[in-house]
């Protein structure tokens, strides 16, 4: 590029100004004038700022404050309840821990004593509405299950119970004839309402993890939490071994079903939840399933795993309170950790709840003193620019006076009357001085002095050669669809298909260049340094897949056309900066690597695939966790040494 070249490029950047003459090669040239407004608009805008900038630490302050005292207010509470639900959660397991060691203090003498314990399990069925049922396990395959139906109702519609069913006993038994289970149905006195017929048993206690668990260990376990095979309820189960026989083990399964109501009840405001976490940092219970919305539910297994970051690390035992971010929403986060009974060392109860329902009342008082701050705003404005009026109409005379003798008109202003001293010095100086150019303007022709002037900054087009990585694609067969399609509809899809891409390039710090035709351009690396271009110009790639393969479903469902996109990804060396005509630039990468990026996703035809890199992509994004499959060499045009091809798969 010529020095001409460069000078007639900065002439395009130039600001619009009134043309003027040329001034003379001796002339000395002026600086531009800076932005200026009117005396009474820098007063109004003082005034203004200060009333601003008062009010805005008045209202931040007592915002602040009052927000503050909300989230202190909330976070006491909901650890408040946080330990009450502390307290149930442990009685639970306590009462269930206590029944199974003194059922385990039973002499039995193998499965032929499993009827005198019946009445015993039925006696620790009935001592909560927690249990859901108490049995025995024998190392023969024997088995006594007393179920609660009173408990959980779940169980007369599996079992197909008679009426006025309270309690429902299954008896397995093993012998020569194999292993066979019946069920028993007894009323609330005891008496025998129903009985089955013997039929194969296909439970077998021998296989379950409880039974395994405490065939293994001499103290109560307690089972992870799962979702109970018969009745389809949540709970865990709690066993122990006999003291007279290691083999045999009695257990006690717990619902949450009502300690998931219960957690429902210990909510701050409406739209909070409330969780038990086990040691393994899963969901034991959780308030959303007691409301039985979906939405609610989903909302609700989304901040779990949010909160799950923020669990209570080994040994850390006291409560505290945090914060999580989902969706850019807020949430203060109350944690209680439970790690006084070993069963449950290491569990946690949780409670969440938005920060904008807490600090709702603290954003209307802000709105409130947002709205006094505009009313006392404006009347700042109109007593600002009724002060600064009177006193710069005054500068506004002399001014004008300044301007005739720009344009040497300089007839006498007049009288000019001012109680500030200042401006009647200033007037007076003014005066002097137009009595004095006009002395000099005898001597001096005027349209010398009019050409003495001020100098433009210029600009020209300008291009350095970096390191950039580009990606293009493109719509598969986009002719015929705009073929077989109305061109309002082709439009409408491609506004959709595009809004698709800002976002994603956006996230991954690319630059989109170009929307060109059904096409998008976009480099890495360019204006701002991006270390891990490469793998962000292949994570956004496989993005953009993924969103595009969910729109085209959307398009099938619809009886739409769908826009099967090929993208091609290469990084190397390009010339970046602004190049165009005079009159027009444009910010843009030009070279090689951008030639090569463009025939990768032609190539896509040829190979059948969606997204395509070079070699130098595969290269420098080695060790970020992509798969590539090699698709050996290709030949593109504009290069005479062959390609190489890979497929970026995921």
């Amino acid at each position: 590029m010529t020095a001409d070249d460069q000078t007639a490029g900065h002439e395009s950047l130039r600001p619009a100004v009134e043309p003027r003459p040329a001034a003379p090669a001796s002339a000395t040239v002026a600086r531009p004038r800076r932005w200026s407004r009117p005396l009474r608009f820098h007063l109004s805008v003082i005034v203004v700022a200060l009333l601003v900038i008062v009010s805005a630490i008045l209202i931040g302050f007592n915002f602040q404050r009052s927000r503050q005292a909300a989230l202190d207010g909330a976070a006491r509470e909901m650890t408040a309840q946080a330990l009450l639900v502390r307290e149930r959660y442990r009685g639970l397991f306590r009462s269930a821990r206590e029944a199974v060691d003194l059922a385990a203090t039973l002499d039995l003498a193998g499965d032929t004593d499993a009827a005198r314990v019946l009445p015993f399990l039925e006696q620790m069925l009935r001592s909560s509405d927690y249990f859901d049922s108490a049995y025995v396990g024998f190392p023969s395959g024997a088995f006594l299950d007393v179920v609660s139906i009173e408990n959980d109702p779940r169980w007369a519609a599996v079992l197909n119970a008679p009426p006025k069913s309270v309690i429902g006993v299954r008896t397995i038994t093993a012998d020569a004839r194999g292993r066979l289970s019946r069920w028993r149905f007894l009323d609330a006195g005891g008496q025998a309402l129903a009985e089955t017929d013997p039929e194969p048993a296909t439970y077998d206690p021998r296989t379950r993890p409880w039974y395994r668990s405490a065939r293994q260990s001499s103290e109560v376990i307690a089972t992870e939490p799962y979702r109970m095979a018969t009745t389809g309820a949540n709970g865990v189960t709690v066993a122990r071994q006999a003291a007279s026989d290691p083999m045999v083990v009695f257990g006690i399964d717990l619902l949450f079903d009502d300690l998931e109501a219960f957690l429902a009840t210990q909510l701050v405001t409406p739209g909070s939840f409330a969780y038990i976490f086990d040691a393994g940092a899963r969901v034991i219970a959780q308030s959303a399933r007691a409301a039985g919305s979906p939405l609610a539910e989903a909302t609700s297994a989304a901040l779990a795993e949010k909160v799950r970051g923020v669990l209570p690390v080994d040994g850390q035992s006291e409560p505290y309170t945090t914060t999580i971010t989902l969706e850019d929403h807020g949430y203060l986060v109350s944690i209680v950790p439970i790690t006084v009974t070993r069963l449950l060392k290491g569990s946690a109860i949780a409670s969440v709840t938005p920060v904008a329902e807490l600090t709702r009342d603290s954003e209307r008082l802000l709105a409130q003193g947002l709205l006094v701050s505009l009313l006392v705003l404006g009347a700042g404005v109109v007593c600002a620019v009724l002060i600064a009026g009177r006193v710069s109409r005054s500068l506004a005379t002399i001014t004008a006076q300044a301007h005739r003798m720009r344009e040497f008109e300089l007839a006498p202003s007049g009288d000019l009357h001012s109680r500030i001293t200042e401006i009647g010095a200033l007037h007076s100086a003014v005066d002097a001085a137009c009595r004095t150019i006009a002395a000099f303007s005898l001597y001096v022709p005027k349209e010398l002095v009019r050409r003495i002037i001020g100098s433009d900054e210029v600009a020209g087009r300008t291009g350095q050669r970096q390191l950039v990585t580009a990606l293009f694609t493109d719509i598969k067969d986009f002719t015929t669809i705009c073929e077989h399609s109305s061109a309002e509809a082709v439009v409408s899809m491609l506004r959709r298909y595009f809004d698709l891409f800002s976002p994603a390039i956006q996230r991954y710090d690319g630059v989109i260049l170009e929307f060109v035709g059904d096409g998008v351009y976009a480099i890495w690396n360019a204006p701002q340094p991006d270390p891990a271009h490469v793998e962000h110009a292949c994570r956004c790639a496989l993005e953009l897949k993924s969103r595009i393969d969910a729109f085209n479903a959307e398009q099938r469902a619809a009886g739409a056309p769908e826009c099967v996109t090929r993208f091609g990804i290469h990084t190397g060396m390009a010339v970046v900066g602004s190049v165009g005509a005079q009159d027009r630039l444009q910010y843009a990468a030009t070279g090689d690597t951008i030639n090569v990026a463009s025939r990768l996703e032609g190539l896509n035809k040829q190979f059948g695939t969606a997204i395509l890199v070079s070699g130098e992509v595969a290269a420098a994004a080695r060790g970020a966790g992509f798969t590539f499959r090699p698709l050996g060499t290709a030949q593109v045009k504009g290069r005479a040494e062959p390609l190489a091809v890979l497929e970026l798969t995921g």
